[in-house]
C-alpha cells in the first residue's frame, strides 16, 4: 500500500498499545492532541500503577508502546537528534520502502501463511498512518518556521522602505532650501549691481538733482539745531549748553575739521562738523544718555556714540601739541610767580595730584578698579600749573593702583629728574642754586624736585612727639597750595560733568575722554571763557568725594639730599613768619 494513499484519521492501533503523548508535541493540532489523550487515558492510568524500570525499553514496554515504535523511539534517543519529528518521519519512510520491496519478492510465502499476512497488513497500515501523521506534524512545523522567516523579512522590508522614504523627503527639503538660498543670493547680487550702476550714473551726470532713496532709519526732524541753536542761541545759552563761547566753539570746529569732516553720498547727506562737535560737547558737558541726545539733535543713538568717540580722538591727536605739552622757560617762571602770589609757596611751578572718574562695573578684573573710598573708578595723574592749566595727564589706570607707582613709571618722573621743569640757568633760592620743585600728596616719595608734607610722628614711650614750628609752617604752606590745585580739578569736573558722574562708556573710551576734557579745559581757560559758580555747586552736591591716601613711610625711593632741600623751605617759612 502507498503511504500517500492513507487518509485515515486514527494514529493508534486498537488495543492497549498506543503512541505516547510526547510524540505529538511538535506540529500537531490542539484538537487532535485532546482527542488522543482521552482515548489513551484508560491504558495510561493502568500503566501508571506498574513499577517503573530504570531502562528506556522497560519504560516503553510498561507504557504499552508497540515493538515497532519502541525501536524507532530508542534509535531517536540514541541519535539525540535536534529535530525528533523529522528523524521519526525519515525512519518510518525507510521502513515503508523496505516492506514494499520485501512483499513483492515473496508472493509464494504469503500464500502459505495467510494468517500471518493479515497481521502484517494491519501492521503496515498502522505504520503508514504513523508515517502520515509524523510527516504532517513535520510539515506544520516547517510551515510555521517559514511564516516566521517571512514575517521577519516583511518587517525588515517595511523598515527599509520607510527609511528610504524619509531619506528622499530630507533630500528634497535640502534641495529646496539650497535653491531658495541661491535665489536670494542672486537677487541680492542683482540689487547690488543695480545700486552700483545708479551711483555710477549719478556720479557721471553730475547734475544738481540728488538721487534720494529710502533712508535706512527713520530719524526725527533736526530743525532744533538749524532753527534754534544756530540762529537763536544767546551767548549765555552757548556757555550753559556747550560750556564755551560761540567763538571758541567755531574755533574748535575749524581745528577738528580735518579729522571730522565726512563726504556726502547719493544716499545720505553727511552730518556737518559743527553738529558732530555739538553732539559730543553736549555729552561731555551733561553726561546725559545717548537716547536723550539722539532725540534732541535728530540723529541715531549709534551716531551719538560715534560722534563722541571721534571727537575725543581728534582732540587728542590735533590739540595735544598746543594745549597739553611741556612748558617753556617763560611759562615756568610765570607759573612759579603765580604759585607764590596765590598760595604763598615759593620756587614751585606745578602740583601733582590724582583724579578718580567713576565708571560702571567692568566685565573683568572689577576688584582692581575699587579705589580707597570703595567705589569703582579710573585713576588719572595730573600735573597742574600755577595758571590752573594741565601740563601732564596720565590716564587709564585702575582705581586701586598706587599713585606712587604711576608717578615712577610716567614720563613726568624722568623729565623732572633730569631738570626738564627748570630753566637752563638754575635759579637761586635761599642763597643756593636750586631747581624748581613740584608739590605732591603725602603718598608720593620725597625727591629733591618733589616736596611733600611732613607726616605726623608716632608717640614714643607714652610721650607725644610733635612737629617743629618750621615743619608745621611748611605743611600749612604746602596744603594751601594743594587746595588751589583741588579747586582746579573741581572746575574741570564742573565744566565737563562726564568726569564727575558715573561714566557709562567703555574702558577703551574713558581714558581718551579724560584727556580730551583736560585739553578742552586748557583751551577754554586760554580763550578766557567764563566759568559759572552754579556749575561747581551742582557738582559738589552730586558727585562722589575724591578718595584720600595715607602718608607713605620713608623708603628706599626717597632721594638722598631731598630732606636738605625740604629744610630750606622750612627755613624760608620760618623767616616769613618772623
Amino acid at each position: 500500500m502507498s503511504v500517500r494513499g492513507v487518509r485515515t484519521a486514527s494514529f493508534f492501533r486498537t488495543g492497549p498499545t498506543s503512541l505516547p503523548l510526547p510524540l505529538l508535541r511538535h506540529g500537531t493540532s490542539t484538537a487532535m492532541a485532546d482527542k488522543e489523550k482521552r482515548r489513551s487515558a484508560a491504558p495510561l492510568s493502568g500503566a501508571g500503577k506498574a513499577v517503573k524500570s530504570d531502562g528506556d525499553r522497560d519504560f516503553l514496554e510498561q507504557t504499552g508502546v508497540g515493538e515497532l515504535l519502541q525501536g524507532a523511539i530508542l534509535k531517536m534517543v540514541e541519535a539525540r537528534s535536534d529535530d525528533p519529528i523529522g528523524f521519526l518521519a525519515d525512519h518510518f519512510c525507510n521502513l515503508a520502502s523496505v516492506t514494499d520491496s520485501g512483499s513483492s519478492g515473496c508472493g509464494e510465502e504469503q500464500q502459505r501463511s495467510s494468517g500471518a499476512a493479515g497481521a502484517g497488513e494491519q501492521e503496515q497500515q498502522r505504520l503508514n498512518r504513523a508515517l502520515w501523521h509524523l510527516r504532517l506534524a513535520h510539515h506544520s512545523q516547517r510551515m510555521e518556521e517559514e511564516e516566521q522567516q517571512q514575517r521577519s523579512l516583511m518587517f525588515l522590508l517595511t523598515y527599509m522602505l520607510l527609511k528610504r522614504r524619509r531619506d528622499l523627503n530630507n533630500a528634497d527639503a535640502q534641495r529646496r532650501s539650497e535653491i531658495q538660498r541661491r535665489i536670494r543670493h542672486r537677487q541680492y547680487f542683482f540689487q547690488r549691481q543695480r545700486r552700483m550702476l545708479m551711483m555710477m550714473i549719478a556720479g557721471g551726470i553730475r547734475s544738481n538733482i540728488r538721487m534720494r532713496t529710502r533712508p535706512w532709519t527713520n530719524t526725527p526732524r533736526s530743525d532744533w539745531w538749524e532753527r534754534v541753536v544756530m540762529t537763536e542761541f544767546q551767548p549765555s545759552d552757548w556757555l550753559d549748553k556747550f560750556r564755551m563761547s560761540r567763538e571758541t566753539f567755531f574755533y574748535l570746529c575749524d581745528r577738528l575739521r580735518p579729522r571730522l569732516a565726512r563726504q556726502d553720498t547719493s544716499f545720505r547727506l553727511a552730518l556737518p562738523v559743527e553738529k558732530r562737535v555739538a553732539v559730543a560737547l553736549w555729552r561731555l558737558a551733561s553726561n546725559v544718555e545717548y537716547r536723550t541726545i539722539s532725540t534732541l539733535f535728530g540723529v541715531g543713538k549709534s551716531t551719538v556714540c560715534r560722534c563722541v568717540r571721534d571727537m575725543c580722538h581728534a582732540i587728542v591727536a590735533l590739540l595735544s601739541s598746543t594745549y597739553l605739552r611741556t612748558p617753556t622757560e617763560q611759562e615756568l617762571e610765570e607759573s612759579a610767580q603765580l604759585f607764590h602770589s596765590f598760595s604763598g609757596f615759593p620756587h614751585c611751578v606745578a602740583a601733582i595730584t590724582t583724579l578718580h572718574t567713576a565708571i560702571i562695573t567692568p566685565s573683568s578684573n572689577a576688584s582692581d578698579y575699587a579705589n580707597p573710598a570703595g567705589w569703582l573708578s579710573v585713576l588719572s595723574q595730573v600735573a597742574i600749573s600755577g595758571r590752573g592749566h594741565f601740563w601732564d595727564v596720565c590716564a587709564s589706570f585702575p582705581g586701586g593702583t598706587d599713585p606712587a607707582e604711576i608717578l615712577q613709571n610716567s614720563s613726568l618722573w624722568f623729565t623732572a629728574a633730569e631738570g626738564g621743569l627748570s630753566p637752563a640757568t638754575t635759579p637761586i633760592f635761599m642763597g643756593k642754586q636750586l631747581r624748581y620743585v613740584l608739590l605732591g600728596e603725602a603718598c608720593y616719595p620725597l625727591q629733591s624736585w618733589l616736596m611733600k608734607a611732613y607726616s605726623e610722628p608716632k608717640s614714643q614711650r607714652g610721650c607725644r612727639v610733635e612737629l617743629t614750628e618750621p615743619q608745621q609752617l611748611f605743611n600749612r604752606g604746602l596744603n594751601r597750595a594743594l587746595r588751589a590745585t583741588e579747586e582746579v580739578l573741581l572746575r574741570l569736573r564742573a565744566r565737563w560733568q562726564c568726569l564727575s558722574k558715573r561714566n557709562d562708556c567703555g574702558l577703551d573710551v574713558v581714558p581718551t575722554m579724560i584727556l580730551a576734557c583736560c585739553i578742552l579745559h586748557n583751551m577754554c581757560e586760554s580763550h578766557g571763557d567764563s566759568f559759572k559758580a552754579e556749575w561747581q555747586e551742582e557738582v559738589c552736591g552730586a558727585e562722589n568725594p575724591q578718595p584720600g591716601y595715607k602718608p607713605s613711610a620713608p623708603s628706599s625711593t626717597d632721594q638722598i639730599g631731598a630732606e636738605e632741600v625740604r629744610g630750606l623751605f622750612c627755613d624760608y617759612f620760618q623767616l616769613q613768619s618772623t
